[in-house]
């Protein structure tokens, strides 16, 4: 959505709507920085929805097919929004065997950092699908989903963050 050269006059548009209770944007994070947080902040935005599948670089890097990811950056523009007041959920995809301990460095990484904004997750974990024209890492397989949830309620107990099984009422 940050490619979009009106996204700021889009998102004060749709906040204009009659019945548009939440406005919300999911983005790799990438162009994201202060300024581009302080007009998504003025312009309406309630929340953002990054996608962000590792704490580390090399592992960002190699997932999205991103050279130069730089997380620390990101989590930098992570921290801002929140402190802002726009809410943040991470939405990492969990690729079973590649980013396994990412996962819970993520989930602590959410339950110190991130402020909860209205009742909204911190965590929108997915699981890792096939699909026919998108990318396959080498070595990864999806987990069967009632493995996948039964290992979200693990995490939660774990963590003692809920909940990592969002349900529709989330959005």
């Amino acid at each position: 959505p940050m490619t979009y050269p009106r996204i700021f006059e889009l998102i004060e548009e749709i906040r204009g709507i009659d019945g548009v209770e939440v406005v919300s944007m999911q983005t790799n994070g990438i162009l994201l920085d202060k300024r581009s947080i302080k007009r998504l902040a003025s312009s309406g935005i309630d929340r953002i929805n990054v996608s962000l599948n590792s704490l580390k670089s090399v592992v960002c890097a190699h997932l999205g097919g991103i050279p130069n990811y730089n997380v620390r950056r990101l989590i930098e523009s992570i921290e801002y929004a929140n402190d802002l007041g726009i809410h943040v959920l991470i939405a990492p995809v969990w690729l079973k065997g590649l980013n396994d301990e990412d996962i819970e460095e993520i989930i602590l990484f959410a339950k110190e950092n991130l402020i909860r904004v209205r009742d909204w997750p911190l965590l929108g974990i997915q699981n890792f699908e096939v699909y026919k024209h998108g990318r396959v890492p080498k070595n990864v397989k999806m987990f069967p989903f009632p493995r996948f949830y039964k290992k979200l309620r693990e995490l939660e107990r774990k963590y003692g963050i809920k909940p990592l099984k969002l349900r529709p009422s989330d959005f």
